[in-house]
């Protein structure tokens, strides 16, 4: 019976310095192939030398890997294994001076077992998100090990550090998640471009996919077995051969010829064969050296010819590409159509991952074929249509910049609807803004270094604002202008609310809701609101609302506190991958939330019911560009939205 498997494929990338002194670098990936059993498992392994002439002979220490790995045991288990590889690196690690970055990781199926020292980064990459495993551990020694589970189509990013340092964070998991294998090192080369070459640089891209041709083994032959000794040395002098191409940036692609080139190539050839007997029997025989001029002219005229007719005949890759995406965006509306939504999803995967594999250049040049007319749908077309549909089929409203006006002002850390008026922290600059919705042009109605640096802002009571600073807590009336407040020992927080005319913060480092009760200027009678929190349960919380009850968010998920006592809540709906919430708006009247998620960019609202919240739509805006900051004007139902320097408002649809 056959067994759906995940297998292991990588790009290893290794570019030297035109500096003798410069730091080396080395990547290599152990694939003994899908002959071996399964769970013997491939090795990946990224070394940086940061220790000037003081040299270590890398090729030394991946022979050691490779044999601790797939020769010296064999019967044990991946973990032990992998225990193994490490314990013999540590060994060899001690015996030298060194300041190593490594970063070795080592798959079976979809499993994935990981430990670095040093400041490589490295990142699983999954959808459109990534997950940074890096450790940045200063140990000169290998101590601890990560595991993991893979799926399909997952990435796993390793960089050495120039590149990290070179590119954002950010920025390389989008070249990663967007390039194949085969035009990563062009995307990575072009983003690298205008940097000086003193540096070298590694990497290593590994994509995981699904293989299905692996046999289940036979009951009784479930451990892995040692490679031989023949393929291991087979596998290192391939190792060794990358190592000796790793001194000067080389790529070799394979191009195979179609079989109507073959066919034009072997007309050619029989056209000819006549001819060339009769010149051959009259000018070459009696001149061997001429003889062997004329061959090797011969061959190199029938090859351009052949490569030559292969250019004009061949469909490009890129263009077949976009028409397969095309079908399969085609066939998710066929299956939105008759409500598959599983079916349509499938597809629209599917024609994303194909997309994500055309190179810059070539959507450039499908977009100009489709500015020509020679194709009807370019690149920037398709992708719009599989947008569309994957914004259906998620139930995602697009908010066009029609709805928007500029400000001065930019990224404004909080939004605050009051009396009429929208009103912006403006935490960079130190001030509180009033923006008229209808006109634009925001009014600063105080201005402070106390505002610097600011983190968060609410209403207070309908009559002014409080706003979170880095070291107190102030004030803001339109007659009295902005005043700090008196309180005694304020707790370090992560957000601020207001509730009866008291004020609450939420202090996430002391898992706790602290609610002091306000006077004048005078906060006072400080008292911890949560009961029977278990340790560091709210220390990655982000947001809180205050409405009777107590809400925070934590990753993806909404706590509720009544009366001090956490209660089961359940967010029911919510699109697979939404992921962490920032920031979270509660209206108890209305009776639903509003969650934004930091990473995509993106408002989910939900209805709310007494123990749960039930997902209705999602809001994005063009782009999908950042969401700084969001409120809700109540009356209307509209939600006012900060990106960059404009405001954007929108109708709520329930």
């Amino acid at each position: 019976m056959k067994n759906s498997l995940l297998n292991a494929k990588h790009i290893q990338i290794n570019v030297s310095s035109e500096s003798s002194n410069s730091d080396e670098c080395l990547a290599i990936g152990f694939e003994p192939g899908e002959n071996i059993l399964s769970e013997t498992g491939n090795l990946y392994i990224l070394f940086e030398n940061n220790s000037g002439n003081r040299r270590i002979d890398f090729e030394k220490l991946i022979e050691a890997c490779g044999k601790s790995f797939y020769e010296d045991i064999p019967s044990d288990s991946f973990e032990s294994r992998f225990k193994q590889v490490l314990k013999t690196l540590n060994a060899q690690l001690k015996k030298h001076e060194h300041s190593l970055d490594m970063a070795i990781v080592a798959t079976s199926n979809d499993r994935m077992l990981f430990s670095d020292i040093g400041d490589n980064t490295f990142l699983l990459l999954r959808n459109t998100s990534s997950t940074d495993l890096s450790t940045h551990t200063k140990s000169k020694i290998f101590r601890e090990i990560g595991q993991g589970k893979l799926n399909s189509e997952d990435k796993i990013l390793i960089a050495s550090q120039y590149i990290s340092q070179s590119i954002p964070k950010k920025q390389l998991s989008k070249m990663a998640i967007s390039s194949s294998r085969d035009n990563f090192e062009d995307e990575l080369d072009e983003s690298l471009r205008q940097k000086d070459k003193t540096h070298a640089f590694s990497a290593l891209l590994i994509e995981l996919e699904d293989n299905n041709t692996l046999q289940e083994t036979s009951q009784g032959n479930d451990k892995p077995k040692a490679i031989s000794d023949a393929k291991f040395k087979k596998l290192m002098t391939q190792i060794q051969k990358s190592i000796k191409e790793a001194a000067s940036k080389s790529k070799t692609k394979a191009k195979t010829l179609g079989k109507s080139n073959k066919k034009i190539t072997s007309e050619i050839s029989s056209k000819t064969k006549s001819g060339w007997t009769s010149f051959w029997s009259k000018y070459i025989n009696p001149n061997p050296k001429q003889a062997i001029i004329i061959v090797v002219i011969t061959i190199i005229i029938i090859s351009i010819l052949s490569l030559g007719i292969s250019s004009l005949t061949a469909k490009p890759k890129s263009l077949t590409q976009l028409e397969n995406s095309q079908t399969l965006i085609d066939n998710a509306k066929s299956a939105l159509s008759k409500n598959n939504q599983a079916s349509a999803k499938e597809s629209i995967d599917k024609a994303e991952q194909i997309l994500n594999k055309i190179s810059s250049s070539e959507r450039d040049k499908l977009n100009e074929l489709e500015i020509k007319g020679r194709i009807k749908t370019g690149f920037s077309s398709t992708q719009s249509s599989l947008i569309a549909l994957e914004d259906k089929l998620n139930l995602t409203s697009r908010i066009s910049p029609s709805n928007s006006f500029k400000i001065a002002q930019n990224n404004l850390k909080s939004l605050v609807w009051l009396n009429s008026s929208l009103y912006g922290l403006d935490s960079s600059n130190g001030s509180i803004i009033e923006i008229n919705p209808l006109l634009g042009s925001p009014i600063i109605r105080a201005s402070s270094e106390d505002l610097r640096g600011a983190i968060s802002m609410d209403s207070i009571a309908d009559s002014g604002l409080i706003v979170l600073g880095k070291a107190n807590i102030l004030q803001y009336t339109s007659d009295k202008g902005l005043q700090k407040l008196n309180a005694n020992s304020l707790p370090k927080s992560n957000d601020i609310s207001s509730y009866l005319g008291n004020v609450y913060l939420l202090a996430a480092q002391d898992n706790q809701v602290v609610r002091y009760l306000k006077s004048g200027l005078n906060l006072s009678s400080r008292a911890n609101i949560l009961k029977n929190t278990s340790e560091n349960e709210l220390s990655q919380a982000t947001s809180f609302a205050v409405n009777g009850n107590i809400f925070i968010s934590i990753k993806d998920k909404i706590l509720l506190f009544e009366q001090g006592s956490e209660r089961s809540y359940q967010l029911n709906g919510l699109p697979a991958g939404f992921g962490n919430i920032k920031d979270i708006y509660y209206n108890k009247d209305s009776g639903y939330f509003i969650l934004l998620n930091e990473a995509s960019d993106r408002l989910a609202l939900l209805t709310t019911e007494s123990n749960s919240a039930n997902f209705i739509r999602q809001y994005a805006l063009e782009s999908d560009q950042k969401i700084s900051s969001f409120t809700i004007e109540p009356k209307n139902s509209q939600i006012l939205i900060n990106s960059g320097d404009k405001i954007y408002s929108y109708k709520i649809e329930k």
